[in-house]
């Protein structure tokens, strides 16, 4: 089983976003990574994502706030350290 969850302390907050320009944003989700084989936990990562978030023109019925996922920013994901695990979740900023 593969499971991903957000880092307790770690959910969203302004800081966590960078607004590139009007129409495109990063955001980073740092969220635990957990994998098992028959009930034995065999990976438990923490892992920054940067995602970026771009307006994207589409059916605003399907979409109603025009937004779109546009992959990862930067050099992508990356795993956490233990003093970023330790503190509030802040360092978000440092990476845009």
């Amino acid at each position: 089983m593969r499971g991903l969850q957000e880092i307790p302390g770690h959910g969203f907050a302004e800081r966590r976003v960078d607004i590139l320009d009007a129409a495109v944003w990063v955001v980073w989700l740092d969220l635990d990574l957990f994998e098992s084989v028959k009930g034995m936990t065999v990976k438990k990562t923490a892992i920054r994502y940067p995602l970026r978030v771009v307006r994207h023109a589409v059916d605003l019925e399907a979409n109603p706030w025009g937004l779109a996922l546009d992959g990862f920013a930067g050099d992508g994901p990356r795993r956490l350290t233990a003093d970023e695990l330790a503190g509030e979740g802040d360092g978000a900023e440092e990476q845009g």
